[in-house]
């Protein structure tokens, strides 16, 4: 599944700039002050566009998986192999994001008081959701009578991720990311002049690591109980959240190169989409099961989700370039934007109390009156909606950015005038 940063977990940028020029983001760590630019230092648009892309995409994928035979699917699950790339989006828009605040915007706090300033935002939602999600499963699962006598299964279900809320593992790599965005920051800014190699060497990384994930089966020890929880750590989006943080240092020329070739990105990204399904159908003639096949980290799958990041960022661009004849799908990008976080963490719920009642015989009653893929998209449509709704309510609510870790709103006082 994917997720997603959002820019609810980040300060208000500052308007400005004109073109695609934009951010996202408050302050980033770091020991010494660093120049502020101004050039290109205004709002990113393009951010709001990827990121109302991609939660989109996350919706999707998961009304998808929860309407069809998400293990045996053929097809369900070859749509799900192109989807997948969505998680990788959005590490590498945190790494952006959070690097650009320095890079550009000379916005640099230290260690701690980043931590204090972003940690919470993310936190707290994370920890209330999981116990949400827990506590539902629980009742569903008609244990809710045994829900004060088995928290130390809770703190079992947090500490890798909050499982029950599938989705969550979104927020607790994000919170693993600002621990390490010190760090991470600091290779880079060491590593100048050498990020092509260092990127060369994490995509080596990266495709050791997918291999090892999809492989490797350990049975005994920490080991065998622990690797299958490697899908909630940084670990396996290390290259995406690197290559984020060094495209901030390069941001003008990448996005220079990505609008000037963008017919060769699109080509490249679907020429990379036709061969992987190919491949999948390979896996599929060796009998491989279908969810096997199209898996998350399956090592091809690696150079499909960079030419895919690649291609949604460029859609980002082109939009964020011909915003003003396009008002009313970058207000929407805009309002998708600020509600992705919230999104994010309630449309997991409202998609399982939709497919909750059961007809005799245990399926679904949605997949069951409704014909494919019209149950998908009514699934879809329906999520969407209810979700989109209950982050407003929460967004207005006391405390709003426990629950979608955004501050409410602040109402704007009418001005004064001259008596």
């Amino acid at each position: 599944m994917a997720t997603h940063l959002d820019r609810t977990t980040e300060t208000a940028p500052a308007r400005g700039g004109s073109g695609s020029s934009s951010t996202a983001g408050g302050a980033a760590p770091g020991a010494t002050a660093s120049p502020r630019r101004t050039k290109g230092a205004g709002y990113l648009y393009q951010l709001d566009f990827v990121r109302t892309i991609t939660f989109l995409l996350v919706v999707f994928i998961h009304s998808l998986t929860n309407t069809n035979d998400e293990v045996n699917g053929t097809i369900t699950n070859a749509i799900a192999m192109n989807l997948h790339f969505t998680r990788n989006s959005f590490f590498a828009l945190t790494g952006l994001v959070l690097a650009y605040g320095v890079v550009e915007r000379g916005a640099r706090l230290p260690a701690t008081q980043f931590w204090r300033k972003r940690l919470r935002l993310v936190v707290i939602p994370f920890v209330l959701w999981a116990f949400a999600y827990w506590v539902f499963d629980m009742i569903v699962a008609g244990n809710g009578g045994a829900i004060p006598t088995s928290l130390g299964d809770f703190w079992d279900n947090l500490k890798w991720g909050g499982m029950n809320g599938y989705q969550l593992y979104f927020i607790f790599v994000t919170i693993q990311i600002y621990l390490l965005f010190p760090l991470i920051l600091a290779f880079a800014e060491r590593t100048r002049g050498y990020h092509v190699p260092v990127l060369a060497v994490s995509a080596v990384l990266q495709l050791g690591i997918y291999t090892a994930a999809t492989y490797w089966n350990p049975t005994t020890g920490w080991w065998g109980d622990n690797f299958w929880h490697l899908y909630a750590t940084f670990i396996p989006y290390q290259f995406f959240i690197l290559l984020g943080v060094i495209t901030a240092f390069h941001r003008e020329r990448v996005e220079e190169v990505l609008l000037r070739h963008a017919p060769l990105v699109f080509a490249i990204a679907a020429t990379t989409v036709v061969a992987g399904q190919v491949i999948y159908r390979v896996r599929l003639d060796e009998e491989t099961a279908p969810i096997v096949a199209s898996a998350v980290f399956q090592p091809a799958n690696f150079v499909l989700y960079v030419a895919l990041v690649a291609a949604v960022y460029t859609t980002g661009l082109l939009l964020a370039r011909n915003r003003h004849r396009l008002p009313r799908l970058t207000r929407f990008a805009s309002f998708g934007a600020k509600r992705s976080f919230g999104v994010f963490l309630v449309h997991v719920m409202v998609l399982s109390l939709l497919v909750l009642p059961k007809t005799s015989d245990g399926a679904p009653w949605l997949t069951s009156v409704l014909p494919d893929p019209i149950d998908t998209t009514v699934a879809f449509v329906v999520t969407l909606a209810i979700t989109l709704a209950i982050v407003e309510l929460l967004s207005r609510a006391p405390k709003a950015q426990w629950w979608i870790g955004r501050p409410r709103p602040v109402k704007k006082r009418p001005a004064k005038t001259a008596s």
